[in-house]
C-alpha cells in the first residue's frame, strides 16, 4: 500500500500567532499527515501581527501553503 496523501488543516491567525510566539513552529512541521493551509487574508494578519525583532531578521520558515 502506498502513502496517503496529507489531510489539509486549515490554519487560523491565532493558532500561528501562538507558535510564533514561543518559538515553536517547527512543531508544526513534524507533524508530517497535515499540510497546513492559510489563506492570504491570514497570512496578511500574521506578517503585520508579527514584527520580527532586532533578534530576527524575518518571520521564520514555517510549514504552511497559501490557499492560492
Amino acid at each position: 500500500m502506498g502513502m496517503d496523501a496529507p489531510t489539509d488543516v486549515i490554519t487560523d491567525t491565532s493558532t500561528l500567532i501562538n507558535f510564533l510566539r514561543i518559538g515553536r513552529v517547527d512543531l508544526l512541521a513534524g507533524l508530517t499527515s497535515y499540510r497546513f493551509v492559510v489563506t492570504d487574508h491570514v497570512r496578511a494578519e500574521v506578517t503585520s501581527y508579527y514584527r520580527p525583532s532586532s533578534r530576527t531578521s524575518s518571520l521564520p520558515s514555517w510549514p504552511v501553503t497559501s490557499s492560492r
